[in-house]
């Protein structure tokens, strides 16, 4: 998880350092991974096919770590990526999920 901001820097005439203003425009991304056992190698297709579906929808994207809540409001889903457990026959598959995030509460 990560962020940036956008910041204008102007010059000023005479001072040693330039003008600073915050313009706002967070943003980042939160990154995870998310695995699970299927019946067959088959079904893995099918769900990473329905994850896939996702992409580019926006909503609030809700993380519970113990006793602490963190809510993403606006989050854009950006990518979808199907992983592989090397160690399992194929019917257990990842998916790492990639959100545009901008406020962070």
């Amino acid at each position: 998880m990560g962020g940036t901001s956008v910041a204008q820097s102007d010059p000023l005439y005479g001072a040693a350092n330039p003008l600073l203003i915050p313009r706002g425009n967070v943003g980042g991304e939160f990154v995870f991974r998310s695995s699970k056992t299927y019946a067959d190698y088959k079904t893995t297709f099918t769900q990473f096919i329905t994850e896939y579906a996702r992409l580019n929808q926006q909503g609030s994207l809700v993380i519970t770590e113990g006793s602490v809540t963190v809510t993403m409001a606006s989050a854009v889903l950006k990518g979808v990526q199907r992983i592989f457990d090397a160690q399992n026959t194929g019917t257990r598959m990842g998916i790492r999920y990639t959100f545009a995030i901008t406020t962070i509460a």
